[in-house]
């Protein structure tokens, strides 16, 4: 397509074969699963660390714990999740079917005001063995709960505890052993979260069709219960005996670490060598190819030896794995209204606060005529004038607001960088059943790829992103009725690109 300017043409960049980020993805994934178990273990370790810190009041040294066990699960999660999925089963509350008042929003199930009142999980595929129950709950009073001299004397007060059960809805022979019950306790406010587990309970058919459900009615009471899943119940062992032979009585955090850190290096040392032997196999009678394979023999080299010297805790071209590994995972978050400063260009609130963010790999036409680059690129990518391309600002936006109004989304947000501007972070956003919203822009003709996007960001998943954006852009370009700015083309103006 022409460009109101030569100079703006975007060339593509060179790209490795689809052989070569394939064997990377395999190799990066032999990595996880290799130490997966073993930092497992480490995390836990950490958590036992952690409670021992702030029993004694600690709370620096227990945040600092905290942390890093955040750092380490993160791993795992994320871009990650397709190369080491979890083994845990997740009981989402969207798709539960509830009843007695029971209400799901933002990824918590709450309004549990009737005996009875439950949460159900119809056709959950588990693979036989025995499990954990595990979730997060907070409680509190219901707003104006409380003692107080009324006309009828003492007002009601709210429960102490809640007491739930846990259980297969079946009349099958074994149901009635899963049945597990437990009680949930206040929390300091509504904000704050206790773990709860419970079990072992034993699986050996399924599908199964699992309920969560209230003793009594809580009618004065506030609860909330997210993170519901079923964990596969494991021994808690020693990470230090596990990863070296040593006794048990190797548990001080510093020498778990170590012990862990030269595990790790030797799992990451064999999944380099049996890599670089596939890779040289790979290329074996074509010179380009052996180029390529020298370049990623040589990087990967770099990386050992940054592992080896440096203090970090896992390898750092996990941090490359599906090119994400820098974004935060938001599972649930809901648009703001009336916050919109552009199509592109919004802010979300979540548990965690609000987020104000920029969508990853495209540009809408801007409200107003500050941002020239912008309106520029806008004009430029779709062949258009900018006094024809400025009307669409409002329609981008407009058209946003509309569409995920009272939506719930997930969201994969920048994490600051030190070399940022005041900019807002980068981010992805899904829809349920819809996929990524990006691409809905683009069919609309309201947004312009943006196919320089992030260059810091390395691997295959944001190129892979940004190309399926493009081909999704010329696919509209094309269509018959072109929709958005395409419609604005001048009759002879532009080609494919």
């Amino acid at each position: 397509m022409a460009h109101a300017q030569e100079e703006e043409v975007i060339k593509p960049v060179a790209r490795a074969p689809e052989t070569l980020i394939e064997a990377r993805k395999v190799f990066l994934g032999s990595i996880l699963e290799e130490s997966k178990l073993l930092t497992e273990q480490f995390v836990r370790a950490l958590g036992k660390t952690e409670s021992d810190a702030a029993a004694v009041e600690d709370y620096a040294e227990a945040l600092r714990i905290q942390n890093r066990r955040n750092e380490l699960t993160a791993i795992y999660a994320g871009g990650a999740s397709s190369l080491a999925e979890s083994e845990a089963v997740v009981l989402d509350p969207a798709v539960a079917r509830v009843g007695g008042g029971v209400e799901v929003r933002l990824g918590q199930v709450s309004g549990w005001r009737s005996k009875g009142s439950y949460a159900e999980w119809s056709a959950v595929s588990i693979p036989s063995g025995e499990y954990d129950l595990m979730l997060e709950a907070a409680m509190v009073p219901a707003p104006g709960v409380g003692s107080g001299a009324g006309s009828g004397g003492t007002r009601p007060e709210p429960m102490s505890e809640a007491a739930f059960e846990f259980y297969e809805v079946s009349l099958l022979q074994g149901a009635t052993d899963n049945r597990r019950g437990f009680d949930i306790n206040p929390t300091a406010d509504g904000a704050t979260y206790a773990s709860y587990r419970m079990g072992p309970i034993s699986y050996s058919r399924s599908p199964v069709t699992l309920r969560l459900a209230a003793v009594n009615a809580y009618p004065l009471n506030i609860i909330r219960i997210r993170n519901i899943r079923l964990v596969p119940a494991e021994v808690e062992t020693d990470v230090v005996a596990t990863a070296q032979g040593t006794s048990q009585e190797q548990t001080s955090l510093a020498d778990g670490r170590e012990s862990l850190r030269e595990e790790l290096q030797r799992v990451f040392r064999k999944a380099v060598d049996d890599y670089t032997e596939e890779l040289r196999e790979w290329a074996a009678g074509n010179k380009a190819k052996r180029n390529l394979v020298s370049e990623e023999v040589a990087f990967l080299k770099r990386q050992m030896e940054e592992f080896k010297n440096g203090s970090a805790l896992m390898p750092p071209i996990l941090g490359l794995l599906g090119g994400f590994g820098g974004f935060q995972d938001i599972p649930e978050a809901m648009l703001v209204s009336g916050q919109m400063k552009s199509g592109d260009v919004m802010e979300f609130s979540s548990e965690d606060g609000t987020h104000e963010v920029r969508l990853f790999g495209v540009r809408c036409m801007p409200l107003d005529g500050d941002d020239e680059e912008t309106s520029a690129y806008f004009a430029s990518r779709f062949g258009i004038s900018e006094a024809d391309a400025a009307s669409l600002g409002g329609v981008a936006q407009e058209f946003t607001a509309g569409y995920l109004e009272g939506r719930i989304v997930r969201l994969l947000v920048q994490r600051p960088r030190k070399e940022e501007n005041d900019a807002p972070p980068l981010a992805l956003v899904f829809l349920p059943d819809i996929g990524l919203f990006q691409n809905v822009l683009v069919d609309q003709g309201l947004a312009a790829v943006k196919e320089d996007e992030a260059p810091w960001l390395k691997g295959s998943m944001p190129k892979a992103v940004i190309d399926a954006l493009k081909a999704r852009e010329v696919a509209a370009s094309n269509r018959e009725r072109p929709p958005g700015a395409w419609a604005l083309r001048p009759e002879t103006g532009g080609e494919d690109r």
